[in-house]
């Protein structure tokens, strides 16, 4: 058990890539829980949270400062990770942001973004609990693979790791570069560590 423990305490951080559902964002109404067949994990919730663009010369590090409350506090009302896919049509940013409402991860998909935008490579997400919380059917969809390893525990044997609400994880960085909005702001990484900033509005 000690060994499958440290497997979920890996795994209790960030957000999963994936590069497309069963369903295409356009269909998912905001609040809507539908559930997504995706490639690797099997079938998950998906909720579409909301929708933003960024202003006429918006930032990117601006737009992300201004929508970061709102996943944020989703997080923190919920337990569950939000994410999004952070996309560009050259002038302006948008971001279709989400939830597979699972503590330990967030399935970002590269189809779901706003209309006419394509994906600038970069997430953004936010954590769930700072504090272990029993499994649900999504958390152990994410966990499949470890747990058929371990002989298919169940879902009331199993409680997944809290998470640091302000600092982003190793699977964060082995994700690729994004932001994570944290209770006191945003943080940026471009895959290492040492590459952490504290994101700063600019005048």
């Amino acid at each position: 058990m000690r060994k499958f423990l440290a497997v979920l305490a890996l795994l209790a951080f960030g957000p999963a890539w994936a590069n497309g559902g069963s369903i295409p964002p356009s269909g998912i109404e905001p609040g809507e829980v539908q559930r997504l067949q995706v490639p690797g994990i099997g079938r998950l919730d998906y909720q579409r949270l909301f929708e933003a663009l960024s202003e006429p010369g918006e930032s990117l590090d601006a737009f992300v400062l201004r929508i970061s409350p709102r996943l944020r506090a989703y997080s923190d009302e919920t337990g569950f990770e939000a994410c999004g896919v952070l996309a560009t049509n050259g002038e302006r940013f948008g971001v279709v942001v989400g939830s597979n409402r699972a503590h330990i991860a967030c399935a970002n998909f590269d189809s779901f973004t706003p209309t006419g935008m394509t994906t600038t490579g970069q997430t953004i997400h936010s954590h769930g609990k700072d504090r272990p919380s029993r499994a649900n059917k999504n958390d152990l969809a994410l966990m499949g693979q470890q747990l058929a390893a371990q002989g298919g525990a169940g879902k009331a044997m199993v409680t997944v790791a809290g998470q640091a609400l302000d600092a982003f994880s190793s699977t964060d960085f082995h994700g690729g570069p994004g932001y994570l909005a944290t209770p006191a702001g945003v943080l940026h990484q471009r895959g290492t560590a040492s590459t952490v900033r504290q994101v700063q509005a600019r005048p």
